[in-house]
């Protein structure tokens, strides 16, 4: 089919969350800590940055690690340059591993990139290539507790392109891509502190 994903550059590059970051991000920084904080060094990829949001975050909570970002958008790449000091940003594709010349990390975030792909076992396959022994991924999506998978195209008006970005892939296939190939993993559930208005 002819679907595409465009609406990210929009969202991204008209936001301004450097200093108000999400509640998922605080979130995600949260999961991290219990596993680095007394580190000394970490070396840190974003795949999907964005333009650097989440980064920027990160690295005002721990200045002394190394942090890495890559990004389809050429676009959101250039604003995460130029409002993100400290971090070495990509173009890249995540379906094109290796991401910083084989470089290897001790933690990976992809958060929302995840439902965009049909094919959710060759991209969780990509995202391990940037770890090794003791890495911590941490993938951030919306997955099917029931276990059915949806793959989902939506538009919001009929004469735009249909859009991607909406799938829903179970628990039950993910624990089933994981556990051969990972030494263990655990999920966490995130729940907004606030209601959102329709």
């Amino acid at each position: 089919n002819n679907a595409i994903r465009n609406v990210d550059d929009n969202i991204y590059l008209n936001e301004d969350r450097y200093e108000n970051p999400k509640d998922i991000s605080k979130f995600l920084v949260g999961l991290f800590e219990k596993s680095f904080r007394s580190k000394q060094s970490c070396c840190v990829l974003d795949i999907g940055c964005a333009a650097g949001e989440f980064l920027y975050y990160m690295r005002k909570m721990y200045p002394a690690f190394g942090y890495y970002g890559i990004d389809v958008s050429g676009k959101l790449i250039e604003k995460a340059n130029v409002k993100v000091k400290g971090v070495n940003f990509k173009t890249h594709s995540i379906l094109e591993p290796p991401y910083f010349d084989g470089k290897k990390f001790d933690a990976v975030f992809c958060s929302a990139v995840t439902p965009i792909f049909d094919d959710i076992e060759n991209v969780i396959k990509c995202i391990l290539t940037a770890t090794k022994p003791g890495s911590r991924v941490y993938i951030n999506s919306v997955f099917n507790p029931y276990p059915v998978d949806a793959l989902i195209l939506y538009r919001t008006n009929p004469d735009e392109p249909w859009q991607r970005g909406q799938n829903r892939i179970s628990q039950k296939t993910v624990n089933e891509i994981l556990e051969p190939i990972v030494t263990s993993y655990t999920w966490h559930v995130h729940k907004m502190p606030f209601g959102l208005p329709k």
